[in-house]
């Protein structure tokens, strides 16, 4: 059976040139627009959708999809916005799991509607309603992650506007001076604003920062699972701190990649454990990294980190040949795991590192030369 998709827009020119290029995808999936939500929910109550995109630039899109995350979970969600409607954005982000700006290319909503379908398929039926279990479905990306990446969109970002948005959330404000205030970095100095901070690290690091932050905040954590929780983050934090001191060459994207790579088991492992028992009888965890590359290329998170994510426990097959950002991540989640407790340990049963792949990545001869020194005594 075709996948169902069906797209809220409430007439006008954005309705008809959209209508034109998804009416040559009918062959492929069962697409329907409604022009008024209530249509929408009637239609989909009766025959659910896949996949539901609307149009955000008025109040009835935003609430079309706030009652889907409530009533289905399970729909992927889609908020169309004009570019210059940041409001609209800003609404959208806690319902929708993706964003699309206009003007956007003709074919760009079919594109992601493809990608959607197509990770889902690729994953499996049963993993991707594992990546649904709880009240809340499938996380949305970071608000304020969001928000940032808007204000840094500008041909011209300001700078106190982009001090004022990270101030407004203190958590994030600390993680920040501690990460560049650290022995990574080596300043002469201490840095003691956020402003200060924001100008030595620049766009990319600040963005990845405050995703992973905000990122250990999207699930509802039971009682029962909280520690293993919270040790899955100390041990994602390290294997980020690894890639970022141990590669003279280091590849772009490993301190994001190290600290998301646990997220597909922190949403299952959160999400099943909710009648006051800890359950640990969960995915392998070659199948754990494919959830998180799933989850974070619906995201929209830049596909080379979720390819590394999906492959780093076993580089040696990835398909198109493993890049130095999925070797990097393999030898820096092994050095972190070294030091994580049995429970952790136990959840990446069967994991080895692939040193005769790793020989062949001359990223890594040197902290793999120190992975030897500390584990083999140098043999």
């Amino acid at each position: 059976m075709a996948d169902r998709i069906y797209v809220l827009l409430e007439g006008g020119k954005n309705r008809t040139s959209l209508e034109t290029v998804l009416r040559k995808e009918r062959l492929r999936w069962e697409i329907q627009l409604f022009e008024a939500p209530e249509e929408f929910l009637h239609t989909h109550r009766h025959s659910p959708c896949s996949l539901a995109m609307a149009d955000v630039d008025n109040r009835s899109g935003s609430g079309l999809l706030t009652h889907l995350k409530e009533e289905s979970p399970g729909v992927i969600r889609v908020a169309m916005a004009d570019q210059f409607s940041l409001h609209s954005f800003l609404e959208s982000t806690p319902v929708a799991h993706q964003c699309l700006a206009r003007p956007f290319e003709s074919r760009a909503p079919v594109r992601l509607m493809d990608r959607a379908l197509r990770l889902r398929e690729e994953l499996g039926q049963r993993q991707w309603d594992q990546l649904f279990l709880g009240d809340d479905g499938l996380p949305m990306i970071p608000r304020l992650y969001t928000r940032l990446v808007c204000v840094l969109a500008s041909r011209d970002p300001d700078l106190d506007e982009v001090t004022s948005l990270i101030q407004e959330d203190p958590g994030i404000c600390a993680r920040i001076l501690r990460v560049v205030n650290s022995a990574y970095f080596g300043l002469r100095r201490e840095l003691t604003t956020v402003r200060e901070a924001v100008v030595f690290l620049g766009t990319r690091i600040l963005q990845e920062l405050v995703l992973s932050e905000e990122v250990f905040r999207l699930f509802s954590v039971p009682t029962a699972v909280e520690n293993i929780v919270n040790e899955l983050q100390e041990h994602s934090r390290r294997t980020a701190a690894f890639g970022m001191k141990f590669f003279p060459r280091r590849p772009e994207g490993i301190y994001l990649a190290g600290v998301l790579h646990e997220i597909g088991t922190m949403k299952v492992l959160s999400a099943s454990s909710r009648d006051g028992e800890p359950t640990l009888d969960l995915p392998d965890a070659d199948t754990r990294a494919r959830m998180t590359s799933t989850l974070l290329s619906l995201w929209g998170i830049t596909p080379m980190i979720a390819e590394a994510i999906a492959h780093h426990l076993t580089p040696h097959r990835c398909p198109k040949g493993a890049s130095d950002l999925t070797a990097a991540l393999h030898l820096s989640e092994e050095l972190s795991r070294q030091g994580v407790s049995s429970v952790i340990q136990d959840l990446h049963r069967g994991s080895q590192l692939q040193e005769e792949f790793l020989e062949s990545s001359p990223v890594i001869s040197r902290p793999l030369n120190w992975y030897r020194t500390q584990t083999l005594g140098g043999s």
